[in-house]
């Protein structure tokens, strides 16, 4: 369960794929999971400069962590080398920083020796798989009563997290760059994610389309 809900943090705050932090199973695919040592955390140093820490540190250091840096080495796109880089929140469950911290840690408890272990990875040998991510963003929605809404929960998926993840980045004021290069998109296709129901997204829209211009 401890896994379950940090990987739906992470896959939100870095707009994640599922193949990206899931084994891929039988299927040959592009995308290289993150593993344990494409994972760095930092700590602010009195100089104001960020210090890296130890892959060896102790849990409570790793926990202790202002920010936190995955690189993805190879993805769908065909993209490799992609670095995110996230800050702590403090006094806040949904820290993208301390979810990758727990995260590290229980790999590294598994798996002492395998640098390669898989952010999945919860018990030795053990995986979350894409479908229990689906389960379990499902109950959550269920639990949200968002159908009352009208909203189709078969349309949520693993996916959702990477669409809301970007929704919230745009509603934040977030640039079309930024959350284009967190995303990962080579292309503009990322404004799919962008839902035109949402009324935050088109208020005052209607009044400017209202107005008359004087144009030849």
């Amino acid at each position: 369960d401890r896994a379950l809900a940090d990987l739906v943090v992470l896959a939100f705050f870095f707009l994640l794929r599922v193949g990206e932090y899931t084994p891929s199973g039988t299927r040959t695919t592009r995308t290289t999971q993150i593993r344990r040592k494409d994972m760095q955390f930092w700590r602010k140093l009195p100089n104001g400069l960020m210090g890296r820490i130890s892959p060896l540190a102790t849990p409570a250091d790793l926990l202790e962590a202002t920010a936190v840096t995955i690189t993805l080495d190879n993805q769908k796109n065909g993209q490799r080398d992609a670095v995110l880089h996230h800050d702590s929140i403090p006094n806040n469950p949904l820290c993208p920083c301390k979810a990758a911290a727990r995260r590290f840690i229980q790999m590294r408890l598994c798996a002492p020796t395998d640098a390669n272990a898989i952010l999945s990875l919860y018990a030795p040998g053990k995986h979350v798989s894409a479908t229990q991510m689906a389960g379990v963003i499902r109950v959550a929605a269920l639990r949200s009563m968002v159908w009352l809404q009208g909203y189709d929960l078969s349309r949520i998926g693993p996916h959702s997290l990477r669409a809301s993840g970007a929704m919230q980045l745009k509603l934040n004021g977030a640039s079309d760059s930024m959350i284009q290069k967190m995303g990962r998109w080579s292309s503009n296709t990322w404004l799919q994610y962008l839902h035109g129901q949402i009324s935050c997204l088109t208020s005052g829209l209607s009044a400017r389309m209202a107005t008359p211009v004087m144009y030849f």
